[in-house]
């Protein structure tokens, strides 16, 4: 690729980051004017496309470039994703599966293959590509959260998903939605103790990171259960500035 192709696809980066997306894809187009023969060049330029909402030219750009070269694991999950959002999950199976097992994966690439097999109701598939992530980089902590999500989905003894969990926890000690996520489950099993152990030191600051209403709810339960009513009162107040704000945000959950 050469030093202009390189700063075209900086060029169409920056413009997309600074939310001018009209100006993105104007010297994207450019750019694919002067590199058209070129697959490497094609499947950067669409990667970057899908990243700002366009969907089906990213797909036909994909399409033609791997034609061309093999699809690098971004350029092949970006594909996949493209399948994905237009309902034809059976084109995206394998291109997933695969992104999943490639050794030029990251770790990241790995989670988001597997959150969309997940997604399309291949759970054990995502198992299996959260498990790779895990082992091939054991100090990642969302690998280790993501995989306690599916044990959880593929009913796991509670034991072994609430080890992954726990290992996810001690990796990013103050990722509070870790935290809220297993002491929500364990709440639900009886273990209030075990669960308020997890949250307990909550302020202010880290219940303002908590996603979602729902899990506000839980979480004020847990505090009650433990007689926390400090927690309880916090747990309260940041409800009703989101209800307020009616964020409507979601969350992952084991």
């Amino acid at each position: 690729m050469s030093v202009l192709e390189e700063q075209g696809l900086e060029k169409i980066r920056s413009l997309a980051n600074s939310g001018d997306l009209t100006s993105a894809r104007e010297a994207a187009e450019l750019l694919l004017d002067r590199a058209a023969g070129d697959g490497g060049v094609l499947q950067k330029t669409a990667v970057l496309l899908h990243e700002i909402g366009e969907v089906d030219r990213a797909r036909s750009l994909l399409e033609s470039a791997q034609l061309m070269v093999p699809l690098t694991a971004e350029a092949e999950l970006t594909l996949a994703e493209t399948y994905v959002t237009e309902g034809q999950e059976s084109l995206a199976l394998t291109l997933l599966s695969n992104v999943g097992i490639r050794p030029d994966s990251t770790c990241e690439l790995r989670l988001r293959a597997a959150r969309l097999l997940d997604q399309t109701g291949h759970v054990r598939s995502a198992w299996c590509v959260a498990r790779k992530a895990v082992n091939e980089t054991p100090d990642e902590a969302q690998a280790w959260f993501d995989l306690s999500i599916y044990m959880r989905g593929l009913r796991f003894p509670f034991h072994q998903f609430e080890a992954a969990a726990r290992r996810a926890i001690f990796l990013a000690p103050d990722d509070v939605n870790f935290r809220v996520s297993l002491a929500c489950v364990l709440a639900r099993c009886g273990r209030d103790d075990d669960a308020h152990q997890l949250v307990r030191s909550f302020g202010p600051q880290e219940l303002q990171q908590v996603c979602c209403a729902a899990c506000l709810e839980n979480l004020k339960e847990v505090f009650e259960a433990a007689g926390d009513w400090r927690g309880s009162c916090l747990a309260s107040e940041q409800l009703l500035a989101h209800s307020l704000k009616d964020s409507g945000d979601d969350c992952d959950e084991i």
